[in-house]
């Protein structure tokens, strides 16, 4: 979560992600994450933002990954940050098990309303269990 702690804001995510189109900038905020144990194969992540980059939300959990592991200090999240380099980065969390949880949409006010959009949370220990599931057909063939 110390590693996190260091995204959350307004930045240049240029480490994490390309913009959506050629030329376009790479400014994004970060308004919360939080970080989750549920069982010993399932680690959630919550990321909420205004807008993202393209793979911006898979190299960020590679990179908290590997930092939650151990194997650099957590201030190394805001080094990467600053260095404005996606070649220091390039890595990527796989796609199976990156959900969408919810979508917002701006407010009259600028702010984003969840409130008035329909939304689901995923219900995690079904979606442990599907993971599980999953990692064993893979493992067996």
């Amino acid at each position: 979560q110390e590693a996190a702690n260091h995204i959350i804001g307004t930045h240049n995510f240029s480490t994490f992600g390309t913009p959506p189109e050629e030329g376009g900038h790479c400014i994004r905020e970060i308004l919360a994450i939080e970080i989750r144990t549920s069982s010993p194969c399932l680690i959630t992540i919550d990321i909420k933002g205004r807008s993202f980059l393209y793979h911006m939300v898979r190299c960020l959990v590679a990179n908290l990954r590997v930092i939650g592991s151990g194997k650099k200090p957590p201030v190394e999240m805001k080094r990467r940050l600053e260095l404005r380099d996606r070649s220091v980065s390039s890595v990527l969390a796989p796609p199976q098990g990156l959900v969408l949880a919810e979508v917002g949409f701006w407010g009259e006010k600028g702010e984003i309303n969840f409130e008035d959009w329909a939304h689901t949370k995923p219900n995690e220990a079904e979606f442990s269990r599907r993971l599980q599931e999953q990692a064993a057909r893979s493992s067996s063939g």
